[in-house]
């Protein structure tokens, strides 16, 4: 169970994109979405979608370093 308020995979790479300096380095949505499948971003599926637990596992999964 997610503990923060979590955030549908689809929603990630846009919501990034807004934070983190270095807009290049986005991670795709099939990134984000091979990740979690493979178990490195803590997610959950929430009525058969998938929600990762916040946006810093994922920018620390991809190491995007300090944000904007």
């Amino acid at each position: 169970m997610i503990d923060c308020n979590p955030v549908p995979i689809s929603d990630v790479p846009i919501a990034i994109r807004g934070i983190v300096k270095d807009k290049s380095a986005t991670p795709s949505y099939r990134q984000v979405y091979a990740a979690v499948l493979n178990g490195s971003i803590p997610a959950e599926r929430i009525k058969g979608r998938w929600h990762v637990a916040g946006l810093m596992p994922v920018i620390e999964h991809f190491r995007l370093g300090e944000k904007a």
